[in-house]
């Protein structure tokens, strides 16, 4: 016979930690795609701001304004077009960002060794991201 009472509370120390291995176990996968998906974010957050520019660069091309990325390159918060009616700036990119000169006139790059070594080159036709 048992001597244990039939209201017994609680949990044995097997129970115990298999629960805590699984709690262990679900942290490592959650950790693990996190660090996964935070350059893919910076990389979406980038091409949305890109997008974003390329769309005032048309308005300043409409404007015979055109902007040569190949002898000055962009100043973040000078004004993208300096004699059309756009108030646009260019944007500050995510950190370990920059742009570069792109070479075709009409067009830009912004790229980062983070991680991968992405590159955003925009033009007329829109932006496209090449890893």
């Amino acid at each position: 016979m048992s001597s244990l009472p039939k209201d017994k509370r609680g949990f044995s120390l097997v129970e115990m930690l298999i629960v805590v291995g699984i709690i262990g176990l679900l942290s490592s996968f959650t950790a693990w795609s996190l660090t996964n998906s935070r350059p893919k974010a910076r990389l979406a957050v980038t091409q949305q701001q890109l997008n974003s520019l390329q769309a005032h660069l048309v308005i300043c091309e409409s404007d015979n304004d055109v902007v040569d990325f190949r002898t000055v390159l962009p100043v973040v918060g000078e004004k993208i077009c300096a004699h059309a009616n756009v108030d646009a700036v260019f944007p500050v990119l995510p950190s370990s960002w920059d742009y570069v000169a792109s070479d075709n006139l009409g067009e830009f790059k912004a790229s980062t060794a983070e991680g991968s070594s992405w590159s955003i080159t925009c033009s007329e036709r829109g932006c496209v991201t090449t890893p």
